[in-house]
């Protein structure tokens, strides 16, 4: 068991095991590819050619319903298919948006990290609270006794008790 000062210790440790030139050159490297959001936005257009397609579709069909007797249960039936396609494309477009946004949240503390590690150039000496609430998202206490810090930013590293 690990009492508050304990882990605060670590904090100090864990935050100070970083080179921080390396790592600066690490995560705005990391930045630069993560900001690279092509193959989300090329199949983001190509989602939405195919759902405009569909909508085609279906404004084709409810126009033909309206003036010409078809067949119901043919008609249904092809509207349901067509809908199903419509919304498994628009899940995919869903899951893609939200991989963008999730990128954008990633290099948002990413940046914050970078600011955290510029700012403190020298060891840290003295507990943050700012610095933990900004930085650290996680810490397991793994059974041989070190803590396993977990950062928003991606990176963790183990302190030894």
């Amino acid at each position: 068991m690990f009492t508050e000062e304990q882990i605060k210790v670590a904090f100090l440790a864990s935050f100070n095991q970083f080179d921080k030139t390396s790592t600066i050159e690490d995560l705005e490297l990391t930045i630069k590819v993560l900001n690279d959001n092509t193959r989300i936005d090329k199949k983001l257009i190509n989602l939405e050619v195919e759902t405009n397609a569909i909508v085609a579709v279906f404004d084709k069909r409810i126009k033909d319903n309206l003036e010409k007797a078809l067949n119901q249960d043919d008609y249904s039936s092809k509207w349901l298919s067509l809908k199903d396609k419509y919304d498994a494309l628009v899940a995919q477009a869903n899951k893609l948006r939200e991989e963008k946004k999730n990128k954008a949240t990633l290099i948002n503390h990413i940046k914050l990290f970078i600011i955290a590690l510029k700012d403190n150039k020298d060891l840290v000496s003295a507990f943050s609270n700012k610095l933990w609430t900004t930085l650290i998202e996680s810490v397991s206490v793994n059974k041989d006794g070190t803590l396993r810090f977990r950062y928003y930013s991606g990176l963790t590293n183990i302190v030894h008790k």
